[in-house]
């Protein structure tokens, strides 16, 4: 009966460790006007060229703000932003730019700076009243196909709104606490 109960209580420790990673809960993270919804499994980090970057174990997800003003009145629609990205990636041979189920996105591969890991790129384009928005979600080859599904979910949840406005997913504002 004991060992049945030491048993007992060491499975509840292994799963009340394993728990956040099994059961990953939801959680928004925000960047200037754009909120995304990734899981309590990321955490926020800088990444050089980048304006925010996410990660967890299994996946990163690496986020770009280009805003408007820079383009000195020169006017582009999500479209031609999306073909001068991925004519700018054209070294990582990127696929078609894909617009299926609200989402604008390319895909490609990448090697790490290992140069031995290949990474799987799915990279959703957004424009929002001030700025255009790339979002790269990156997982490892050998998981990209389990991952895509949740990447495709994460590309779903971004919203964008003024910054200035109260709840409008802005940083200050994260709920996520970081």
């Amino acid at each position: 009966m004991k060992k049945v109960v030491a048993v007992l209580v060491a499975a509840v420790m292994v799963l009340s460790l394993a728990g956040c990673e099994l059961f990953p809960k939801e959680q928004p993270f925000g960047v200037n006007e754009m909120l995304i919804t990734l899981t309590d499994a990321f955490t926020e980090a800088e990444f050089e060229g980048y304006t925010k970057a996410f990660d967890s174990r299994k996946a990163a997800v690496f986020v770009l703000r280009e805003d408007k003003s820079l383009l000195n009145g020169v006017e582009l629609s999500l479209a031609e932003y999306a073909d001068l990205t991925r004519a700018a990636n054209s070294s990582r041979g990127p696929g078609e730019i894909k617009n299926e189920d609200g989402l604008t996105y390319f895909e490609y591969e990448s090697f790490g700076s290992d140069e031995q890991t290949v990474y799987s790129y799915f990279t959703a384009l957004y424009e929002s009243d001030s700025a255009f928005w790339l979002v790269q979600f990156a997982g490892e080859r050998a998981t990209y196909e389990k991952l895509r599904p949740e990447f495709i979910k994460y590309a779903k949840s971004v919203t964008f709104g003024d910054a200035s406005q109260p709840g409008s997913g802005n940083a200050a504002e994260n709920t996520s606490g970081n």
